[in-house]
């Protein structure tokens, strides 16, 4: 399963004003229960949406409650 942060469909402008303008529209966003579920680690994924569908990259991956 995965869940979608934010889409960002172009990055135009100042970067900082981008980001806190993003910042602004996350905390618009009401908090649901999702209850209770293991996370092992986050992945940053960038989607490229053509006519043929949807081509996806993973950026980086992060693993979280593991000691290096």
């Amino acid at each position: 399963p995965h869940l979608t942060l934010a889409r960002i469909k172009y990055t135009k402008g100042n970067a900082r004003e981008n980001f806190e303008n993003l910042k602004q529209e996350l905390s618009s966003i009401p908090s649901i229960d999702a209850g209770f579920f293991q996370v092992g680690s986050v992945k940053l994924i960038q989607s490229v949406l053509t006519p043929e569908g949807s081509i996806y990259k993973a950026l980086g991956e992060s693993p979280l409650g593991q000691n290096s």
